[in-house]
């Protein structure tokens, strides 16, 4: 993540700026209480603030648990119409690739 481009010149990674953007991103989505419920360091950290909206399905408005409902819904349409388009496959696979990587990968 090259996220340290936003920050002025004079503002180090990890400096309050930094760590009042990450909050933010967090606050935006109201996941601000729950995040330090799941990261128990007093820190918000950049790193887990992107798994935690990116890979982690406990969190409602993480891209995993969307994927997630979004593929049960694909599936459960599918069935209903006893059709399976192009983009249930495609929700699946998103879904299949959120679940295999790591934010390592990321």
């Amino acid at each position: 993540m090259k996220y340290w481009i936003l920050l002025p010149d004079n503002e180090m990674i990890g400096g309050d700026l930094d760590r009042y953007q990450w909050t933010t991103i967090l606050r935006s989505v109201s996941a601000h209480r729950s995040y330090r419920h799941a990261y128990r360091d007093a820190q918000v950290r950049p790193f887990n603030v992107a798994e935690f909206l990116i890979l982690r399905k406990e969190m409602p408005r993480s891209i995993s648990y969307c994927y997630d409902w979004i593929s049960e819904s694909a599936a459960a349409l599918a069935i209903r119409y006893q059709d399976s388009p192009v983009s249930c496959d495609m929700a699946h696979g998103t879904l299949s690739l959120l679940e295999e990587t790591s934010m390592d990968r990321i």
